[in-house]
């Protein structure tokens, strides 16, 4: 499993309030949503209004294939025109080592237990 992520920072000149900002923020979130399956959020510098930081998260089997799609996202927001993009950074990462599934039959830890019925300790 390779899971990518990227982080691109929008210069946001022309805004001139967290409003202003948020509007710029939505209309690309909301394209990036409706056009590609990744995930994508503002992840930091959500009190500046002149500079938006975007996380994205996309996973696949293929590294060849997550990069690519990154950085098709990354070209359809600079496409857009809405905000000069400062800086991107895209990074591939593999995941191998992930902890086995439990066996067939065999029931939930102490702790699943405890999560399953929904009691909190105090």
């Amino acid at each position: 499993m390779f899971v990518g992520v990227a982080r691109i920072v929008l210069a946001l000149g022309q805004s001139r309030s967290l409003k202003d900002k948020r509007q710029v923020v939505r209309r690309v979130v909301d394209r990036v949503r409706a056009r590609f399956l990744v995930a994508v959020a503002e992840v930091n510098d959500q009190d500046l209004w002149q500079k938006a930081t975007l996380g994205l998260a996309a996973v696949g089997s293929d590294a060849g294939h997550v990069r690519s799609m990154l950085d098709e996202v990354v070209r359809a927001i600079e496409e857009l025109y809405v905000a000069p993009v400062v800086s991107c950074e895209v990074q591939v990462d593999r995941y191998d080592d992930l902890p086995a599934a439990r066996p067939a039959g065999q029931g939930p830890d102490a702790f699943d237990r405890e999560m399953l019925s929904g009691k909190d300790e105090e």
